[in-house]
């Protein structure tokens, strides 16, 4: 699995989840351009 870190929250990731990930590292780990998959290293 190819991780890339992201440096910026994902627009379209909803205000719940941005509260209870703030802090963690979130990658893409997407395998298709048809899904968005996010890893959260907690």
């Amino acid at each position: 699995m190819k991780k890339t870190l992201l440096y910026q929250m994902p627009n379209e990731m909803p205000q719940d989840i941005l509260h209870f990930v703030s802090g963690a590292n979130i990658y893409d780990s997407s395998c298709s351009p048809e899904a968005k998959v996010y890893f959260i290293d907690s």
